[in-house]
């Protein structure tokens, strides 16, 4: 099933997607679609925790008469599960911007729509990538934290 011969690949006039790639592409926009609207869901539920937690902490710390030594609790968690939402908007934004594009744009062939929406799908895979690099060098330095804990209590 070759539908370019090797002389066209890598050129900008290459726009014949067979059936099957534009409903492999079509199928996966519409996951995407209603994992991005999932995503901006749970999105919100974060946000009106976060508030609504920050909120408990903050009038139970107040009632049992706790000032935690100039420590805002109810601050803190508001302020990180903020920093949750707002990390977690880019890669659903990023899919959703996928979807909704390629959605739009395979019917009627828009090979430059096509192409910006699967630049939001690889930046969607970029985000990802970076964030999993950020995550497992972090786990690195706790563990090398430990260890050297570890070696100063013997």
């Amino acid at each position: 099933m070759e539908i370019l011969d090797s002389s066209e690949i890598g050129s900008e006039n290459t726009s014949n997607l067979t059936k099957k790639m534009k409903d492999y592409l079509t199928e996966t926009a519409k996951w995407g679609k209603f994992l991005a609207v999932v995503g901006f869901i749970g999105i919100g539920f974060i946000v009106l925790g976060a508030f609504s937690a920050g909120f408990i902490i903050e009038r139970f710390g107040s009632v049992a008469g706790n000032d935690f030594g100039g420590f805002n609790p109810g601050f803190a968690f508001v302020f990180i599960y903020l920093l949750l939402a707002l990390l977690w908007f880019f890669p659903v934004f990023y899919m959703f911007k996928f979807s909704t594009g390629i959605l739009r744009t395979i019917p009627a062939m828009d090979i430059t729509g096509i192409e910006n929406a699967l630049s939001n799908l690889k930046s969607l895979f970029k985000f990802y990538g970076i964030f999993t690099i950020v995550i497992l060098c972090f786990y690195g330095i706790l563990l090398l934290i430990g260890m050297i804990a570890m070696l100063n209590a013997a």
